[in-house]
């Protein structure tokens, strides 16, 4: 009988570095799949309900991996001169720094966090620990990092490969790469990480009014979108207007007649309720498109996170 834990599992929780494993044991989905293929009770369970744990337990360390970056030597760094590739968001920082003074355009609270320097080409300039995006980092020699990206791009396709292709590619990637943590250990040095719950505060700020202006974008490109739409079925009503107002006329003549000719008269009406049919038809959208954009636009409000009833109860 295969030991599914065995096989499956525990090479990649033992590969993958006890930070990573201990994060990912804490998972509760994690360990109800190992608690199906390791108790007592797995002889009881079939071999698709343990192909299934062991798949849950793949797509979770999927979700762990794609919550970290590959490990590079300039990152977690940015000053002014040399910048982080993936930190364009420095510059909303050290655009507050005065190159001629050495003066920050900042709260008093978060100064100590930078590390002023003079500089004769350069002049002033500052350098802080940024808040880590990811809990964790891939460490990877760099002769194998691009095959470790690849395998974990495999690893994660959807649909999912079967145990024994995921059991292959997690063993490539744990043999070649490890997970550490980013987290300070010990006492934290002012050198080093002693500043990162001011970093935090400074990023969750600047995170926050990031939001609102992402929210406001969203906002925007629904309503520009619907909007659109809105346009598009003005024109089609007004065309349909025009077509009922030529049915109606059509109509009306016909009874102005003396003798007026009922087959034609009947078409004629015939004619006129199908314009008239149209013509309700493009209202009854018009009113759908209304609506959709409302609620696009609150479910929006409503994914961003954001407290709109607190604030609205504070402006009261």
């Amino acid at each position: 009988m295969t030991n599914y834990y065995a096989k499956y599992v525990e090479p990649i929780l033992n590969g993958m570095g006890d930070a990573a494993r201990a994060e990912l044991e804490s998972n509760q989905i994690v360990k109800e799949s190992i608690s199906q293929i390791r108790g007592f009770k797995s002889i009881f369970i079939n071999k698709e309900r343990k192909e299934v744990a062991v798949s849950n337990f793949y797509f979770n360390v999927v979700q762990l991996y794609c919550n970290t970056r590959f490990m590079h030597q300039q990152e977690g760094f940015g000053n002014k001169i040399h910048m982080a590739k993936d930190k364009a968001k420095y510059n909303d920082i050290y655009a507050n720094l005065d190159s001629k003074t050495g003066k920050l355009n900042m709260p008093k609270k978060w100064h100590d966090i930078f590390q002023i320097k003079y500089d004769d080409v350069a002049g002033y300039r500052c350098r802080m620990r940024r808040k880590d995006k990811y809990n964790f980092y891939i460490v990877t020699n760099s002769t194998e990092r691009h095959n470790v990206r690849q395998a974990l791009v495999d690893a994660g396709e959807v649909p999912t490969h079967d145990i024994d292709t995921l059991l292959t590619l997690w063993t490539f990637i744990t043999a070649h790469s490890q997970i550490k943590s980013t987290a300070p250990k010990g006492t934290p040095k002012t050198d080093g990480r002693g500043y990162l719950n001011v970093a935090n505060e400074i990023w969750d700020e600047m995170e926050n009014k990031n939001r609102i202006l992402r929210l406001q974008d969203e906002i925007h490109t629904i309503q520009s979108t619907y909007n659109q739409i809105d346009s598009c079925l003005d024109e089609n009503l007004q065309a349909a207007r025009s077509a009922q107002q030529a049915a109606m006329a059509a109509a009306r003549q016909i009874l102005n007649d003396d003798l007026p000719d009922s087959a034609a008269l009947c078409d004629a009406m015939q004619h006129l309720v199908a314009k008239t049919q149209a013509c309700d038809k493009i209202v009854r959208e018009k009113e759908k498109n209304q609506i959709a954009k409302q609620r696009s636009i609150a479910t929006e409000k409503q994914l961003s996170g954001l407290r709109f009833q607190e604030l609205r109860e504070r402006t009261k």
